[in-house]
């Protein structure tokens, strides 16, 4: 995709999108007080689903870090350091994640997007690693 197409795209996104909340502000509007109402009871039972889905998905997502660490820290091929500190990201975000089943994501929100910036950093890292390393082996025939 060229940058032109990729200009067209996120300017038809944008459009779209900007159009799609103006709509729903004038309907909104329109409906009233009762449409408001109806409205939250529709919605209100989403907020329990994702209450529950989104800690579940944060508790798997680092689980597979940890996992992931786990198998690394029992090779020889990986630095124990790289595996120490996945090891205690998933643990953590294991951690936080439980937690935030009975606190919504609300309230440990900012430790969340410590831990995300700290994973991607941790990925960052290995992906680093790893490329050094196969850059600096011969390649075989």
């Amino acid at each position: 995709m060229s940058g032109n197409d990729q200009l067209r795209v996120s300017s038809l996104g944008f459009i779209t999108g900007s159009l799609m909340i103006l709509a729903g502000n004038i309907w909104v509007t329109a409906a009233g007080k009762a449409f408001a109402r109806d409205l939250i009871t529709i919605y209100s039972p989403t907020l329990g689903i994702g209450r529950g889905l989104f800690p579940m998905n944060v508790m798997s997502n680092w689980l597979a870090f940890g996992f992931l660490s786990l198998g690394m820290l029992r090779t020889a091929d990986y630095p124990r350091w790289l595996s120490w500190s996945g090891l205690a990201l998933g643990a953590i975000g294991f951690i936080l994640g439980i937690i935030m089943v009975f606190t919504g994501r609300e309230a440990i929100w900012n430790f969340f997007t410590i831990l995300a910036f700290l994973s991607l950093f941790w990925l960052f890292s290995l992906g680093i690693w790893l490329a050094r390393k196969a850059w600096s082996r011969p390649f075989s025939k």
